[in-house]
């Protein structure tokens, strides 16, 4: 009795196995995530766990390869990087998509189609009441910037400020002989001034770079002695158009002890450039 029990559990166990196999299949077809063709512009599928990514061709990105990689750089960019636009870092998180950027990067276009885009930090800070993030000119690069100075200018430790080059203090002569080195803004000069050429009994040698001694007066000429007895010859370097309360320079009547000074000064600005 016992043996026949344990047969007919055993042909029943049997009939419910068949009945089963019957409405379910041995195996559900698997659900591909890339069967929809979900990358575009020729972008290659790869399938993953409940998930799938694009692979994009060059010049495509974005989740699904839908957007043009910017070929061509923004106002006040490096010319020619085409790295200003990135796809974005993305984790399934709870049956939803959380993306995200890179520093100096923001997320634009909608949900399942956003992708990176550069921040123009020099456009964002050029905008009136924002600060200056550069004392010359701010180029824009992928996620970040850079300050770039003026020719005959250099940019210092801190990135941001430009220094002038002083041309004349380098190992080489800039100027020719004969000839001196005046720095200037972003540039220098060479200059030989010279002495005022003589009229009648009047006439000056030049006793320095920058100095002219008139020479003796015949003793009835008084003409002579009304002229300046000296003629010195100074070189400012000064920004154009810029109002700089500032003292340019100081002269006086005073002389060493022993020596006599002149009773007189006069000044004239003789030349620019």
């Amino acid at each position: 009795r016992f043996a026949e029990g344990i047969r007919h559990m055993k042909s029943r166990l049997a009939a419910l196995q068949n009945s089963v196999s019957r409405v379910v299949p041995d195996a559900l077809p698997g659900i591909s995530e890339c069967s929809s063709q979900p990358c575009q512009n020729g972008g290659t599928c790869v399938e993953g766990v409940n998930q799938y990514r694009c692979i994009c061709p060059p010049g495509r990105t974005g989740n699904r390869c839908q957007h043009q990689a910017q070929t061509a750089a923004p106002d006040g960019s490096v010319a020619g990087d085409s790295a200003f636009s990135r796809a974005p870092r993305c984790a399934q998180v709870e049956r939803a998509q959380h993306c995200s950027c890179e520093a100096g990067f923001h997320l634009s276009g909608a949900a399942g189609d956003s992708v990176c885009q550069d921040v123009n930090e020099c456009e964002l800070y050029g905008q009136e009441g924002r600060p200056r993030l550069c004392m010359h000119a701010c180029v824009n690069t992928p996620g970040s910037y850079r300050c770039t100075c003026p020719s005959g200018y250099r940019t210092l430790a801190d990135g941001k400020s430009c220094e002038d080059v002083d041309e004349c203090v380098g190992l080489q002569p800039v100027c020719p002989q004969g000839t001196t080195c005046i720095n200037t803004g972003g540039s220098f000069q060479c200059v030989s001034p010279e002495c005022p050429e003589g009229s009648g009994n009047v006439s000056y040698v030049k006793t320095s770079p920058f100095q002219c001694e008139r020479n003796p007066c015949p003793m009835d000429s008084r003409p002579c002695r009304h002229l300046p007895k000296t003629i010195s010859f100074h070189y400012l370097s000064l920004p154009s158009n810029l109002k700089t309360p500032v003292t340019l320079f100081r002269m006086a009547t005073a002389s060493a002890p022993g020596r006599a000074g002149p009773n007189s000064l006069r000044f004239g600005i003789v030349g620019g450039n």
